[in-house]
């Protein structure tokens, strides 16, 4: 999808693709903020490995720092590709995305670990809170710290 700029502003992702290992497959519907990448996806993705399907279904929405661009973070990210020393590509790419990466707000759904529910972070993407059903059906509720210890409560 494109905006009236010619700038892309959202699109349908979808894909199937035989592995080694399986099967992949998904789809995911998006909207992006202005001039960068996806803060709004409804997104369904599967893995069947041996006749296991795992699966991640739900609604994300993410954001990016104020600063942040596509354009900029592809230039930046093109740069450090360029670094020959393993270790120093590594952490510059890091560092990039650590400064002008996307940030996953909120996640409603299921996770490829089959709990249901709804998981907060903070604007840094940091996780901070779990509301969910376990795989095995246990309702959880579960908060984090600035340090990121979690601290469970009980739900009857």
């Amino acid at each position: 999808f494109f905006n009236d700029e010619g700038d892309e502003c959202g699109g349908l992702i979808y894909q199937t693709k035989e592995t080694k290992n399986g099967l992949i497959s998904g789809m995911s519907i998006t909207m992006d903020r202005y001039k960068d990448d996806q803060v709004l996806q409804l997104s369904n993705q599967e893995t069947v490995v041996n006749g296991k399907i795992m699966s991640q279904r739900g609604i994300h929405i993410n954001d990016f720092p104020m600063d942040s661009h596509i354009t900029k973070r592809m230039e930046m990210l093109e740069e450090a590709q360029k670094i020959t020393n393993p270790e120093e590509r590594k952490k510059r790419i890091n560092e990039i995305y650590d400064q002008f990466g996307e940030r996953n707000l909120l996640f409603l759904g299921k996770t490829k670990g089959n709990s249901q529910g709804l998981f907060l972070s903070d604007s840094k993407g940091q996780p901070k809170m779990m509301i969910y059903v376990d795989e095995q059906g246990n309702p959880k509720i579960q908060t984090f710290n600035s340090k990121g210890e979690i601290k469970d409560f009980i739900v009857e």
